[in-house]
């Protein structure tokens, strides 16, 4: 369990927690489902933290995901799923990485640099409201950037890291699109996720997403 807190450490971004939970971790001997989304692999285990990326639509330049999307299917017929612990890291090394870094730059529109904006993110993470979905979830640390958010979170036992995303993505569309006066999509289809594996990488996630906002342009 942790401190529940809500803070803007830059105008573009806010990061806060949730009260966390008991949460187990990884097992390599223990049963893992592998799921894949429409561009994403996805490892899926029951009790555990997942750390979750989602971004807005235009948060990365088509010709630069279509040019990645082609290197990583390039890859992937090299090293073909399911994947052991060690192929999974160097897949997240040359891909994952290379995308956040990316998305601290601010491409697109960036719509969460207004403030009411990254509330509405906020209080759909913080006060579920028991939307089906998300309702028994273990909240933990976020962060809600300028064109993407991180957030570390324990799905109940009877819902996937998958539910819990299109819930938040889908009503957060909703409130966004109605506050910005816009129409349309608003999130990129499928979110990016990683099971936490010990108590060591929860403190490292903890402390990418609360400095996350450092890694900001100046303003």
């Amino acid at each position: 369990m942790i401190e529940p807190f809500l803070s803007d450490p830059h105008p573009w971004a806010t990061i806060g927690s949730g009260r966390g939970g008991e949460y187990a971790w990884f097992e390599a001997e223990a049963e893992v489902g592998h799921a894949w989304g429409r561009h994403l692999p996805h490892w899926r285990q029951g009790g555990v933290v997942y750390f979750t990326t989602f971004r807005t639509e235009d948060s990365i330049p088509a010709p630069v995901l279509q040019a990645w999307q082609r290197e990583r299917d390039q890859w992937l017929e090299l090293h073909p799923p399911p994947h052991d612990a060690a192929t999974q890291r160097a897949y997240h090394r040359r891909f994952t990485v290379r995308m956040h870094r990316f998305l601290d730059d601010c491409h697109g529109s960036c719509p969460m640099r207004d403030p009411a904006a990254r509330k509405i993110v906020t209080d759909v993470l913080l006060h579920d409201d028991g939307k089906e979905g998300t309702e028994g979830c273990a909240l933990d640390a976020f962060a809600v950037m300028p064109n993407h958010v991180h957030v570390l979170v324990c799905p109940n036992p009877d819902t996937s890291m998958s539910e819990v995303g299109k819930t938040w993505r889908r009503i957060t569309s909703h409130h966004l699109n109605k506050h910005l006066g816009r129409h349309g999509i608003f999130w990129q289809h499928e979110g990016w996720d990683h099971i936490v594996r010990s108590p060591r990488h929860l403190d490292r996630y903890r402390r990418y997403i609360w400095e996350n906002p450092l890694h900001l342009p100046k303003v």
